[in-house]
């Protein structure tokens, strides 16, 4: 669709250069009259940065992208949030110091393990470098286990000495043999995924307050609220605990959006009930791919039940999208 349409209706375009295609000046020259607000991506899927970083490698192509055009937007009165990519980081995956990986042993291309403490040091070291630029908020973007993971040898090993019972080469099914051990293990994705996230947000906090969205995937084929807590460890009653505005991505992974008066929109209103019992503590803003004519009708309406604040929009899904499906949903 026209993206001055996104921006008509008040929504907040997420820009990544590897998809627009465009430089800073030609991308402002044809919408900046339309635009009160715009998301970068900063640090990208690929690991990449779109500013020169002294901490994770410059993109080649589109290495000075986010800071010019942070720049130059913040000039002309156009708010700037940033968005970087968490634990999808295609370079780092593929350390196996980093690498996170299935129940049998497989690495999981693309992702990075959430429980790796200096991974924490690491995306909060790039968050550091982006507060410095004239930026309004951070979007921290796929901050997320896939189905089941990380059975990586240190989230065993950290495991394994919590549970004496399990040898090292533990996978899901034995797991599955101790209801106790096997609540246990989901506890501790959500607590490693919570730290994460507390990490980043109070090392933002001590250089300056801005405030940072954590995302929660909002997906019908997992229940919304109840899949994105046991399938991608994002559970509001942890990370409302570190952080006080949640990004809801919804149907991130299943085409097409609830209508009005449906029993599907019912399910989702209940759906996030959760989160609507929290509005007067909690914000939201809201996250779509493939954005429609009824995508932005989907989100006036969502805004108006949860008061939310943002609505961001990509016109397209990331070329990773198909990969990110399978893990994410467990399609194999």
């Amino acid at each position: 669709m026209d993206l001055r349409q996104i921006l008509l209706r008040g929504g907040t375009l997420v820009v990544d250069p590897s998809l627009m295609q465009s430089t800073p000046d030609e991308f402002l020259a044809k919408y900046g009259s339309y635009m009160d607000s715009v998301c970068l991506v900063a640090k990208s899927e690929t690991g990449s940065t779109y500013y020169p970083s002294f901490t994770a490698p410059k993109d080649p192509q589109y290495g000075d992208f986010f800071s010019s055009f942070a720049q130059i937007a913040n000039d002309i009165g156009i708010k700037v949030f940033a968005e970087i990519h968490a634990n999808v980081d295609y370079y780092l995956c593929r350390d196996t110091n980093f690498a996170m990986v299935k129940s049998g042993g497989q690495p999981i291309n693309g992702y990075v393990c959430p429980s790796r403490q200096p991974y924490w040091y690491y995306l909060s070291e790039i968050a550091m470098e982006v507060v410095k630029y004239p930026i309004d908020g951070i979007i921290l973007k796929d901050a997320v286990y896939p189905q089941l993971a990380c059975f990586c040898e240190s989230c065993r090993r950290e495991f394994s000495e919590i549970e004496p019972w399990l040898d090292r080469e533990f996978g899901y099914e034995r797991l599955q043999t101790r209801q106790e051990t096997l609540t246990k293990w989901y506890r501790r994705r959500l607590q490693s995924l919570t730290g994460m996230v507390g990490s980043i947000i109070n090392r933002v906090n001590s250089q300056r307050q801005i405030e940072v969205l954590t995302e929660i995937l909002l997906d019908p084929q997992v229940s919304y609220m109840q899949g994105a807590a046991s399938y991608f460890a994002q559970d509001i009653n942890y990370l409302s605990q570190v952080s006080s505005h949640m990004l809801l991505h919804i149907h991130p992974w299943t085409p097409g959006l609830p209508t009005a008066n449906s029993a599907e929109m019912d399910a989702f209103v209940n759906a996030i009930a959760p989160i609507r019992e929290r509005s007067s503590t909690l914000n939201t803003s809201l996250y779509f791919w493939n954005t429609t004519e009824e995508t932005l009708d989907f989100a006036d309406t969502v805004r108006s039940i949860l008061g939310s604040q943002n609505a961001f929009y990509m016109d397209q899904t990331p070329p990773s999208y198909s990969d990110r499906r399978s893990y994410q949903l467990g399609i194999f």
